[in-house]
């Protein structure tokens, strides 16, 4: 196969995983919205940085952050949407859009689409600590499903 050939490939392929990432989060939100039975409407601002990423204990530690707005459409469920940065060359900058669900209050689970020139899908589970009325501290894990990372984030928010 020539360059040529790989490269449109590559292309066609990474088409199909942005359209995967449309559909799974297109099917998200109309689940929460058929879902959520009462309205709650709440908003919380946050901001994370991962303290660990896999493959572990590299030669230099990268930086991983994302900023995050959560709108609770019932009391265990929110839509997330936010931007994503990394030090990775092939992937600097993504938009993640998902949707968190709370079965016990401060446990979650979460469900992100990553989108970014090399988009990915991840599944996490967090808990949240209450520092004030407002204030709230944030540990988090994901599995990042198609690049097959695991990450450990710990953030701080803001209830509006």
């Amino acid at each position: 196969m020539t360059r040529k050939n790989n490269i449109g490939l590559s292309i066609f392929a990474s088409n199909i995983k942005i359209l995967e990432m449309k559909k799974i989060f297109c099917i998200i939100l109309f689940l929460v919205a058929v879902g959520s039975t009462s309205s709650f409407a709440q908003w919380r601002l946050l901001g994370g940085v991962d303290m660990l990423k896999s493959p572990f204990f590299e030669d230099y530690p990268t930086l991983n952050m994302g900023f995050e707005v959560n709108y609770f459409a019932a009391r265990s469920i929110a839509l997330t949407g936010g931007i994503e940065t990394w030090q990775k060359p092939d992937m600097p900058f993504g938009v993640a859009l998902g949707a968190r669900w709370y079965p016990i209050n401060p446990l979650f689970f979460r469900m992100r689409g990553i989108l970014s020139s090399n988009s990915d899908f991840d599944l996490g589970l967090g808990y949240t600590f209450g520092l004030s009325k407002k204030w709230f501290l944030e540990l988090n894990s994901d599995y990042y499903v198609i690049n097959q990372d695991f990450a450990l984030r710990l953030g701080i928010g803001v209830r509006l």
